[in-house]
């Protein structure tokens, strides 16, 4: 609203792509192969019959949800096609993945999740504001890698 607000005063054009769905999109294709490049870049092992979690069921998670299941992942998120699971449930669930994605815009992974993740796993984060609560990363002491 600021932006908007000033350039209206000042007679500048101001145009916002993030109101146009279908610029949302097509930018949810770059960044979902962004993420998997990312993810494949990251992990030690091939990326057929990696377990994998998608935090988030948005664009960008559904776009790379396809990618990944292409490639022979097991896939856990919200979304036709793959496993579902829910955030009260993610303590069952981190220990058995390698990849971890986040698409939520909050802190939805917090100490308990944290000393949960498998010391091998990869948790990316592709959120505008981080899925890890802050106090307990400070107190995070485990070995998985963090994106």
């Amino acid at each position: 609203p600021a932006v908007k607000n000033f350039c209206a005063k000042n007679e500048f054009f101001c145009e916002d792509h993030y109101a146009d769905e279908a610029v949302m999109l097509r930018n949810a294709v770059p960044s979902a192969e962004g993420a998997l490049a990312v993810g494949i870049n990251a992990t030690p092992i091939q990326m057929l019959g990696q377990k994998v979690l998608i935090l988030g069921f948005g664009r960008i998670a559904s776009q790379l949800a396809l990618y990944l299941t292409a490639m022979g992942c097991e896939v856990t998120a919200r979304m036709s096609g793959c496993h579902a699971v829910g955030f009260d449930a993610l303590c069952n669930t981190l220990p058995e993945v390698t990849l971890i994605y986040n698409t939520v815009p909050c802190a939805v992974i917090g100490e308990s999740e944290l000393s949960a993740f498998d010391s091998e796993a990869v948790y990316i984060e592709l959120a505008s504001e981080w899925g890890i609560d802050k106090t307990a990363m400070k107190n995070y002491d485990g070995k998985a890698r963090i994106i």
